[in-house]
């Protein structure tokens, strides 16, 4: 067995122990001998230091695997969320971060409808209209959802279709994920900042409606930005990208890329259909779509507290600090989350009142 794949073992080992609130994870007294014992293997496995290189205040590390950067990058987020987001730990950097992996660090960091022609982004921005409409559609029809189609470009985002918004992850593990594809023979890339720091350039930070269990088992968040964004922006991690990297939790191999017979579905519904309809013409129950026959079969109540979990755990990966023994939020990121979302913070709301969770 390799060190790499050691590695990825004593990663999904350590996944199986203890319980996590966003990116804090805590441990229970009966744990701590396995979790040393996985430390002690972890000493005599780890990679060579990084090498890391600054310009102009933007870090660029490189690193010999996905494995060691994902190591780099996990330790890097630990330190800027157990200190006060005033005290900026490695590289001036401080408080909750966001990342984004890409498979080929020469590739720019521009919003998929900034890479359609001119002539062709009123139509492209058509069928995002249009899906966002169409899922918005099924929102109410599945689970009673009164959110407009602004809420749902996300899920546009997600599935292909060409908008303003850029995919990131606050979950390190994630965007290394999607920085890696086997075979490969380009250095891939991780991109991350501090989310403060982002909110400074104006940029939104903006999260996704129930109903789609993939963008949450990414801990997808999406960046909404006129265009392309400068890579001086940030820093990044570069390292190999041929050896795909495997994501954990709770012991098991996580699907970050399973996506329901519906989506494809609507999907290829939307872009035969769309094209020529006024779309504003068109009320949810005119859709030539039935979401009944073609729709999401998930039971509502279920989908619906599974995204309230999601919802308040992306306030941890995006807010939350530890600050001593105590866990807080920083005020301006946990305002900046509800202006940014406020149909959906007030579902968040609403649902916790439904399920009787404290507020």
């Amino acid at each position: 067995m390799s060190g790499i794949e050691t590695l990825s073992e004593l990663r999904r080992r350590k996944s199986a122990l203890g319980r996590r609130l966003g990116p804090f994870e805590f441990f229970y007294d009966s744990e701590l001998p396995a979790l040393s014992q996985l430390k002690s293997t972890f000493a005599t496995l780890r990679p060579s230091a990084p090498v890391i290189t600054s310009a102009a205040g933007q870090m660029t590390i490189a690193v010999e695997s996905a494995e060691a950067a994902f190591i780099f990058l996990k330790g890097l987020q630990t330190q800027c969320c157990h200190s006060p987001g005033t005290e900026p730990g490695f590289g001036g950097l401080a408080g909750p971060l966001l990342f984004r992996g890409m498979r080929d660090e020469s590739w720019d960091i521009e919003t998929s409808i900034a890479r359609v022609s001119p002539n062709e982004r009123a139509a492209a921005s058509h069928l995002t209209d249009a899906f966002s409409r169409l899922t918005a559609t099924v929102g109410h029809g599945m689970a009673g959802l009164r959110l407009p189609p602004s809420s749902y470009v996300s899920v546009a985002q997600h599935y292909g279709f060409k908008t303003s918004l850029l995919d990131f992850t606050p979950d390190p593990e994630v965007a290394v994920f999607f920085a890696c594809q086997e075979g490969s023979m380009t250095q891939g890339v991780v991109y991350f900042q501090n989310i403060n720091r982002l909110l400074d350039q104006g940029l939104r930070i903006l999260l996704a409606p129930p109903l789609f269990k993939r963008i949450e088992i990414q801990r997808g968040v999406f960046v909404d930005t006129p265009g392309v964004l400068s890579k001086s922006l940030f820093n990044r991690i570069v390292f190999p990208s041929n050896i795909p990297l495997t994501v954990f939790r709770n012991g098991e191999a996580v699907d970050l890329l399973s996506m329901p017979d519906w989506i494809a579905d609507a999907s290829a519904f939307v872009e035969t259909w769309a094209p020529g309809k006024v779309l504003d013409s068109f009320s949810g129950d005119e859709w030539e779509w039935d979401f009944y026959a073609k729709g999401p079969t998930y039971d509502p109540v279920m989908e619906l507290a599974r995204w309230l979990d999601f919802y308040e755990d992306a306030r941890y990966w995006l807010a939350g600090l530890v600050c001593g023994s105590e866990e807080a939020f920083l005020p301006r990121l946990v305002n900046a989350i509800a202006h940014d979302n406020p149909e959906l913070a007030s579902l968040h709301d609403e649902l916790q009142r439904l399920f009787g969770k404290p507020t």
